[in-house]
């Protein structure tokens, strides 16, 4: 599923302006975009993990938003949430409200899981959502959940590491991977007790994405999210591993963009 991220600093775009919610630490300038694709991360990662996408999509009208949970990056200090439904409340209380944008919601490992709940928690509330997109993770119920966020320190840290995605300098690194694992395991404990979602509880389209040699999303669990929602479903594949989007997230980018318009 995840791996963690590196307390980020601030990224230095000219095209960047920072907002007045610590859950958006930066958006890109340029005007109203038609919409916004809120971009969530995967266990311990930070908005910064998304900073490169930041404008791809300005031309078509699309602003690309990085979110920043609780207990990471410019909210290190913060208290991760270990419970995805209170996650879900509280990002729509504070980032959704009664924005006049349309928008849709993208999160890759743990953070798709974070993102159905979000879109669930949006439907309860008879807010529309314009898509929901989920990458490198099986919904929750669809077959026995891992429980990494019960292993011990070592056993926690094998497990990481076989993901790669992180450099082996941050993984062996004991001081700071102190500093990372107290997010890593609240958001993991977050996605792995998840409620199941009921068939058909939205309505909004929803598209998977998952990696050819991933072994935490294969294919078949990855096509169930299509009993998520009663809108339009597809499944893309990507080859790679856990952390595909490393190196395809200009292609991935590009997908997202082409079916928000």
């Amino acid at each position: 599923m995840p791996v963690p991220d590196l307390p980020p600093n601030q990224p230095r775009h000219s095209n960047l302006s920072t907002t007045e919610t610590p859950w958006l630490p930066w958006c890109p300038d340029g005007g109203d975009p038609r919409v916004r694709l809120y971009c969530l991360p995967h266990a311990g990662g930070s908005a910064a993990v998304y900073r490169k996408w930041i404008g791809l999509a300005a031309e078509g009208g699309i602003a690309l938003v990085p979110v920043e949970f609780p207990g990471r990056g410019t909210r290190f200090k913060e208290p991760a949430f270990d419970d995805v439904a209170m996650l879900a409340r509280t990002f729509v209380d504070n980032v959704v409200g009664d924005s006049p944008i349309s928008f849709g919601l993208f999160g890759h490992s743990a953070g798709a899981i974070a993102a159905a709940a979000i879109a669930v928690e949006m439907d309860r509330r008879h807010l529309p959502l314009r898509h929901l997109f989920v990458s490198g993770a099986i919904p929750p119920g669809a077959a026995t959940s891992s429980m990494w966020h019960r292993l011990d320190h070592d056993d926690l840290i094998a497990e990481l590491t076989s993901l790669g995605g992180t450099p082996d300098g941050v993984m062996s690194h004991p001081e700071l991977m102190e500093l990372l694992l107290p997010a890593v395991r609240a958001d993991l404990t977050s996605a792995e007790t998840a409620p199941t979602i009921r068939d058909r509880s939205l309505d909004c389209p929803v598209t998977a994405y998952s990696a050819e040699a991933d072994p935490t999303a294969p294919h078949d669990l990855v096509s169930t999210w299509e009993r998520v929602s009663s809108g339009p479903f597809s499944h893309r594949q990507f080859p790679g591993h856990h952390f595909y989007l490393q190196d395809h997230w200009q292609q991935l980018v590009d997908d997202m963009s082409d079916r928000l318009l």
